[in-house]
């Protein structure tokens, strides 16, 4: 809004660093409204917005937020980042939505192979999800 009040009319690129900023100073209520004014000008989220509006979620519990994410990058055709899947996974691990996060972890564990320290984070998790008492692990 303040943008548009100076003349400056944003794109995606400009909405994109404005959020990376406010998601880095953990202001997820003005991240939301320029997240909001970006979609209403007709700009959806894209691979650059994912990552900032997922950290500023995870930081602010805010699932919800992570839901909006978690599912515009299901309908997306590209590559989902294993970054994206690793912290949409902590956001619903962290509010105790374990179906929620046993999914999301299962997508991203069917999605790595090899021995990376994040492909073998993500196959711990995904053990620990599926435990029969999972909920109460978390």
């Amino acid at each position: 809004a303040e943008l548009r009040e100076s003349g400056t009319v944003p794109n995606q690129i400009l909405y994109n660093a404005v959020i990376k900023a406010h998601s880095t100073a953990q202001d997820v209520d003005k991240l939301k409204a320029v997240l909001s004014e970006m979609e209403a000008a007709g700009m959806p989220m894209d691979k650059y917005t994912h990552l900032p509006v997922l950290l500023a979620a995870l930081h602010s519990n805010d699932v919800e937020l992570a839901t909006k994410v978690h599912q515009q990058l299901e309908n997306s055709s590209g590559p989902l980042s294993a970054d994206a899947l690793d912290i949409l996974t902590r956001v619903y691990m962290g509010a105790g939505a374990v179906e929620d996060a046993r999914r999301v972890a299962e997508l991203a564990a069917a999605g790595t192979t090899g021995t990376t320290i994040r492909q073998a984070i993500m196959r711990k998790r995904l053990l620990l999800l599926q435990a029969p008492d999972a909920a109460q692990l978390l």
